[in-house]
């Protein structure tokens, strides 16, 4: 009888099995393997994107599609400004197309506009300040007078309400504080403020005026232009964000934080033996470089929000660009990470020389030369790269619609005052002419672009047409 090859020993069927066994952990680990390098080059980006929000864009309020048309208009005598004596100069927008010319155009608050006006008077140039509400166009007080004479005077914002006017002679200031509510003047009269570049410097810092003494600290501003609290320091002021920001000390903490409504000082949350060697501000929070004090000085750079709570680690090396986005330049290549940490793209080259955030889509200036800017835009909800555009998304950008943005020409001698651009296709949708070595500008007020005539008399909004 034959024996039947078909029946197997134990021994063989145990073998067989823990061959089994083996092929398939083996399967397993490989699977493993691949499924941790997707992850890391590029699963953990596609699920960080699908959780990350944008923070809300600050759109134009009216399409720029098309060439757009005055809406609203304002001249300077409706802002109060009284006509000019016979003979005189006619008031105006107190523009000028000198280098180093008066700033006219001061500052926002949401939708109001600041601006500094001038006209003739039996004993010289009165200089006014001026302020209307973008939206429909209407002046928000009467022209304020400040001084009269060849000087103009340099106005800073201090907080929501107040507006701080300084006429610096050369051995003397005088101010006038305005209440931005009323338009009435609460104190004129001598300051310790300058505006020179010794003593007490008087420095915008966001919506506030801090004045600043070199190698000694800085000084919040009262209600007399006067100093306030104080914060000793180098005088070198960083930021800031909303209404915190940081001063540079010479001791071993570096940074002293405080809030610049009352100087109230707070400490960002860094371990016991580590020291802050740098920071940057972003709209809601800013990123620190924190050091170990040991004989490595390990390094890392934090996110923290406005109170200084830690949010994210960034990597070695990093900076905000947008609300709750950073650039991590820790690699060989750049990467777009959220405050958390969790990284939206990874892009080889140089890290980016200027960055704009409109919608999901982050736009890179690849080029160090301002005159000829390369923007290459990233969706960040997809990681597409899009059509790059050698246009000026950096200084000279006013604002978009959406689909549409609109940049500035800001030299006096061209016969141009802006530009609008398709930002799909990089195409010049329209551009807006004025009279060259004229008066005309254009600003933006809130979600409003601001015309301001060639002669300087009229401002106006641009709508749409229709």
């Amino acid at each position: 009888m034959r024996p039947n090859n078909d029946i197997r020993s134990p021994h063989s069927r145990s073998r067989r099995r823990t061959w089994i066994v083996l092929a398939t952990a083996l399967v397993v680990i490989v699977a493993l393997a691949a499924g941790g390098i997707w992850w890391n080059s590029s699963g953990s980006e596609m699920w960080a994107r699908a959780q990350w929000q944008p923070p809300p864009t600050a759109y134009l309020s009216s399409p720029m599609d098309q060439t757009p048309v005055p809406g609203w208009r304002t001249s300077v005598s409706d802002l109060g400004v009284p006509p000019a004596v016979p003979g005189g100069e006619t008031a105006r927008i107190a523009v000028s197309n000198k280098q180093n010319g008066t700033h006219a155009f001061i500052d926002t608050l949401d939708n109001r506009g600041f601006f500094l006006a001038r006209s003739s008077e039996p004993g010289g140039t009165s200089w006014w300040l001026t302020g209307l509400d973008a939206t429909d166009g209407h002046t928000l007080f009467p022209a304020v007078q400040l001084n009269t004479g060849d000087k103009a005077p340099e106005c800073f914002l201090n907080g929501p309400d107040a507006m701080v006017c300084l006429v610096d002679d050369g051995s003397a200031a005088t101010a006038w504080v305005v209440d931005l509510r009323t338009g009435g003047v609460t104190y004129t009269g001598p300051t310790p403020l300058r505006l020179s570049s010794t003593g007490l410097r008087a420095r915008r810092t966001g919506d506030y005026l801090l004045a600043v003494a070199d190698k000694e600290g800085i000084y919040g501003v009262g209600p007399q232009a006067e100093p306030t609290w104080f914060i000793p320091g180098l005088g070198t002021v960083f930021g800031p964000s909303r209404d915190i920001a940081a001063q540079g000390t010479n001791d071993s903490q570096n940074y002293v934080f405080f809030s610049l409504t009352d100087g109230r000082e707070f400490t960002p949350e860094i371990p016991d033996g580590t020291f802050i060697d740098g920071v940057r501000f972003d709209d809601d929070g800013f990123a620190a470089l924190v050091v170990a004090d040991d004989e490595f000085n390990t390094s890392t750079m934090e996110s923290f929000d406005l109170t200084g709570k830690k949010i994210g680690t960034l990597g070695r090396d990093g900076y905000p660009v947008a609300a709750g986005l950073y650039i991590d330049a820790s690699a060989s290549d750049w990467r777009v990470v959220t405050a958390e940490g969790s990284r939206l793209l990874s892009v080889e080259g140089h890290i980016p020389y200027d960055t704009l955030l409109i919608g999901s889509t982050l736009y890179i200036n690849e080029s160090n030369n301002a005159q000829m800017p390369y923007w290459q835009p990233y969706d960040l909800n997809s990681g597409d790269k899009g059509k790059a555009c050698e246009i000026d998304l950096g200084r000279k950008y006013l604002g978009t619609d959406g689909t549409t943005a609109v940049t500035a020409v800001t030299n006096p001698q061209v016969d141009l005052i802006a530009k609008a651009f398709d930002l799909k296709t990089c195409e010049m949708v329209w551009s807006l002419p004025k009279e060259a070595n004229s008066l005309g500008r254009i600003w933006r007020i809130g979600d409003t672009l601001v015309q301001l005539s060639d002669d300087g008399t009229e401002l106006n909004s641009l709508t749409a047409p229709n």
